[in-house]
């Protein structure tokens, strides 16, 4: 499970930044909900998958390649 905990602070820490460094404009407003509720969703399901089938299917997840 740590990885796939690394993977997903990662992408959080990298999402959270991005937010700061766009301009806090009225057109930008949609971009940041979208990465909010992206981020609400990833979270959903990192703790579904732990709930559902326990670290030991996190760590399998985190080990399959991903396809491009």
């Amino acid at each position: 499970m740590q990885v796939t905990k690394e993977m997903y602070l990662a992408v959080v820490r990298g999402l959270l930044e991005a937010e700061e460094l766009l301009p806090q404009t009225r057109q930008t407003r949609p971009a940041v909900r979208r990465m909010h509720r992206a981020l609400q969703e990833a979270e959903e399901l990192y703790l579904a998958a732990g709930e559902e089938r326990g670290p030991a299917a996190l760590e399998e997840t985190a080990a399959e390649p991903v396809s491009a």
